[in-house]
């Protein structure tokens, strides 16, 4: 994952509404990486300061975090709900 492209997902993402994403959720906007490339392309990312990294699978978007500080801990929770996997 390079640093453009992921500073243009986000972007698009914050259009949407969408500023906390799941692991996963960044695993599909990159289908190319593999597993060990995205772990660490995220953990370049949180270092550099475009993501931050809210809970364990659980990111959000540094660049416009400040805007929606209101709705953060809500977005959380929902991330969080979404990525437990009930049936494993």
């Amino acid at each position: 994952m390079k640093r453009m492209e992921l500073i243009t997902s986000l972007m698009t993402l914050d259009r949407l509404g969408v500023f906390v994403l799941t692991k996963k959720d960044i695993e599909k906007l990159f289908p190319l990486e593999d597993k060990k490339s995205m772990e660490k392309s995220l953990q370049r990312m949180v270092k550099d300061g475009l993501l931050i990294k809210a809970a364990r699978g659980i990111y959000i978007n540094a660049l416009v975090a400040s805007r929606h500080k209101s709705w953060m801990l809500e977005n959380i929770a929902k991330a969080v709900d979404k990525s437990i996997d009930f049936y494993s």
